[in-house]
């Protein structure tokens, strides 16, 4: 999974391509402003008109920066709108399993929901260890079936049709918004 980080970097070799990296571009930076200072003083005329290329190319970089930034809000609000979504169906699901007649039945779902929650929750404070993750995702999908099974053989009974209908569409949502 792509939003699952990746626990195995070798941050020490990451650190030091990043000092390269900087060193290069602050070396290359006072290379071409020696060149840019020779240019200048065999030709004083160089410079002249300059000043528009460079707004243009500030201006673009500006809006570059300016769309990166909107597209990374734009992400995150999305992502907190989900996980709005998710907690209310969650909740939503959790009181409809009310509506079950059979105490043993309702009781088990109710504990499996909780745990199922759990495991959610527990996903996302493992979400930087991308093995950890991934093994909290199959115990949500385990959990999901165990779940699945248990509500369609406890509104299985042609006279809990209504039950039914309101419990399995609000547990569906749930699953489908994880």
């Amino acid at each position: 999974m792509a939003f699952l980080g990746d626990s195995d970097i070798d941050w020490p070799a990451l650190a030091l391509a990043g000092a390269m990296l900087l060193m290069a571009m602050l070396g290359l930076s006072a290379l071409g402003h020696r060149y840019g200072k020779r240019i200048l003083a065999g030709n004083p005329d160089a410079a002249t008109g300059t000043g528009a290329v460079e707004a243009a190319v500030f201006s673009l970089l500006g809006l570059l920066i300016a769309f990166t930034f909107s597209g990374a809000f734009l992400r995150l609000d999305a992502r907190r709108q989900l996980v709005v979504e998710e907690v209310n169906a969650i909740g939503t699901a959790f009181l409809r399993l009310d509506l079950i007649d059979d105490p043993t039945e309702r009781q088990l779902l109710q504990k499996l929901l909780k745990e199922y929650v759990n495991s959610r929750i527990r996903l996302w404070a493992k979400m930087s260890h991308r093995s950890a993750a991934l093994a909290e995702v199959t115990v949500a999908c385990a959990l999901q079936r165990e779940i699945w099974s248990v509500a369609i053989t406890a509104t299985e009974r042609p006279e809990l049709e209504s039950e039914r209908l309101l419990v399995l569409p609000a547990l569906n949502e749930t699953f489908d918004l994880a």
